[in-house]
């Protein structure tokens, strides 16, 4: 089965001039952003990859003017956990989202609050990926921009490693991934932060759902997966 990398789309026709569409809050929820229930404390979660002991309020953010509105939402506030509507979220839950919590979250749209709604899955990178055998795309800016190929990794600090050693004139990417026996090869959604990829990479089912249902503002890039 084939999957995909999804991401967000810059295209202005779909989204409006503003990327991400959602990057501001209300003037009353800036008040209490630093609450514990607030939005930092559930990204600090996020960051940990652990779920919250507690309800998050996340009843503040807020569409840019200039954005349209979509299904899903790009926003940067939540360490880019999927935004989206309740279209988006009813056809996500048909299909094997893992280990994963949904959070309401109020979208204010021209000062007219929205029920939207985060997805928040946990995914052992360090458990179920094969970091050794998974190949890597390292991608340079300047002078002769141009794509390496990198593998070999001993490990997922070996990985880190090499990525914090990248300057800034670097992007690194997965261009294979091998996951190992213990994964369950059935999941549609896998979230993986550790390699960038926020949103996660999604199966072919799952990429025909969203495509047949008109889902907007996403993007699909192919990448191979295998599992042992």
């Amino acid at each position: 089965m084939r999957y995909y990398i999804i991401k967000y789309t810059c295209n202005t026709k779909v989204i409006g001039p503003d990327f991400p569409q959602a990057w501001q809050f209300t003037k009353e929820y800036k008040k209490k952003m630093n609450n514990p229930d607030a939005v930092y404390a559930f990204g600090k979660c996020i960051l940990k990859n652990i779920f919250p002991d507690f309800e998050p309020d996340l009843s503040g953010h807020k569409l840019s003017r200039k954005a349209k509105i979509t299904d899903f939402v790009s926003e940067i506030s939540v360490s880019l956990l999927p935004l989206m509507n309740k279209k988006a979220l009813d056809l996500l839950e048909t299909f094997n989202l893992g280990n994963y919590r949904v959070y309401p979250c109020q979208l204010y749209v021209k000062d007219e609050p929205i029920e939207h709604y985060f997805i928040y899955q946990i995914f052992d990178t360090e458990k179920y990926v094969d970091v050794t055998n998974s190949i890597f795309s390292v991608y340079y800016y300047f002078k002769e921009p141009h794509w390496n190929y990198v593998s070999g990794f001993t490990s997922m600090e070996h990985y880190r490693d090499y990525c914090n050693q990248l300057s800034g004139s670097h992007e690194i990417a997965p261009k294979k991934l091998v996951f190992n026996a213990e994964c369950d090869k059935t999941l549609d959604l896998i979230r993986l932060p550790d390699f960038s990829v926020y949103f996660g990479i999604i199966s072919e089912r799952l990429y025909n759902a969203i495509q047949e249902a008109g889902l907007t503002v996403l993007e699909f890039t192919p990448i191979e997966v295998e599992f042992e």
